[in-house]
Order: structure tokens, then C-alpha cells, then sequence
């Protein structure tokens, strides 16, 4: 009798103890699982909040405007790196137009959901010449690779080279405005426009 009794409470410990490590096994996590699971939401989460963190129209004012620091002009770059990047036409309407620029730009940023230096990148190369951009930009929705505007000619040696071409042509505009208020340069009696001077310009 003593001995069925043991028995039976062996088996009755056994099965509790089974119980226990299957009740254990069902609920345990898998670390890659959890860890993967992390990181899809806290993906997720940056989606949702960069959605969310991009340009606002305002109607009252019917103008856009940055919500955070990033997406204003301090994130950007200056109408130098226009120049650089996209030559003298969206560095002269810049300075010209420079509040549509602006306006241009956060309108994009809220379109595509892109930073700022994208934007303006953009931005400058449409300006520089529109049917190219549209060109490249049709040629992206078919599969192309996305051109990269942001950091366009910003190669080192390229830099380089636009800043000497940049400082022949300021010389030689200089000299070309002075030279005729100074009466250098300009048409004479005989139609000459240079007076002879022709060799002594700065390049």
C-alpha cells in the first residue's frame, strides 16, 4: 500500500513537472524573433514620426513653414553651394527670388518626404534646366537610378575647378566693365571695339 501511495505521488510530480516545462517552453521567446520584432516597430515608429515631422501649409498665410530645426535654412546649404552644385541661375534667383526659393523648397521636402539638402538639390537643378530635371525624374519612375543632386559636382577636384573657372570670369568681367567706363575698351572712330588692347585683357 505505502508503496502505491509513493507511486502515485512520483507520477503525480512527474506530470506537474511536465506541465511546468511545457507551460515554459510555449512561452518563451525567441531572442531573434524579439529583437526583430523590436526593431520593425521602432521602424515603423521613425516612419510614422518623419511622416508626421515634415513641412506645414499654412492658410491663413497660404505660405509653408518648417516644423522642426532641420527642415529650416540652417539644415541646408548656402547659395554658394547653389553655385557649386548647379551654376549661376539658382545662385542669382536666389538672391533674386529668395523666398520662393524657399517656399519651393519645403514644398518638395513635404511631397517627397526627403531632408532639406535633397530638396534644395533638387530644387537647383530644375532651375538650372527644368527639362533635363523632368527628364531624369520620368526616367527614375521606370527604374532608373535616382540621381543624386544633393552632393551633385561637390567632388573635390570638381569644387577646385569651378572655383578657378568662377574666379577667371569674375576677373575678366571686372576688367571688361571697367575697361569700357575707363574708355579701354569700347567701338572708336575706325569700329575698333578693343582700341588695339586686345592682348591685354586678363586671360
Amino acid at each position: 500500500m505505502t508503496t502505491l501511495l509513493v507511486a502515485a505521488i512520483a507520477a503525480l510530480f512527474l506530470a506537474c513537472h511536465c506541465n511546468s516545462v511545457i507551460a515554459f517552453q510555449s512561452h518563451r521567446v525567441d531572442p531573434i524573433q524579439h529583437y526583430a520584432s523590436m526593431y520593425h516597430h521602432k521602424k515603423r515608429d521613425r516612419e510614422f514620426e518623419r511622416l508626421w515631422m515634415v513641412p506645414r501649409f499654412d492658410k491663413a498665410s497660404q505660405k509653408w513653414f518648417p516644423t522642426t530645426d532641420e527642415e529650416g535654412p540652417s539644415a541646408g546649404y548656402g547659395i554658394v553651394g547653389s553655385l557649386y552644385r548647379a551654376g549661376p541661375v539658382p545662385f542669382f534667383q536666389r538672391i533674386v527670388n529668395g523666398d520662393t526659393y524657399e517656399q519651393a523648397v519645403l514644398k518638395y521636402m513635404a511631397q517627397e518626404k526627403c531632408d532639406r539638402k535633397e530638396a534644395q538639390g533638387n530644387m537647383d537643378a530644375f532651375l538650372e534646366n527644368p527639362q533635363d530635371w523632368a527628364y531624369q525624374k520620368m526616367q527614375e519612375k521606370s527604374g532608373a537610378a535616382k540621381k543624386d543632386y544633393a552632393n551633385a559636382n561637390m567632388d573635390p577636384k570638381q569644387i577646385i575647378l569651378s572655383t578657378v573657372w568662377a574666379c577667371v570670369v569674375v576677373v575678366f568681367a571686372y576688367d571688361l566693365v571697367t575697361g569700357v567706363a575707363d574708355g579701354r575698351y569700347g567701338r572708336d572712330a575706325t569700329g575698333d571695339i578693343f582700341h588695339g588692347n586686345l592682348w591685354s585683357l586678363p586671360f
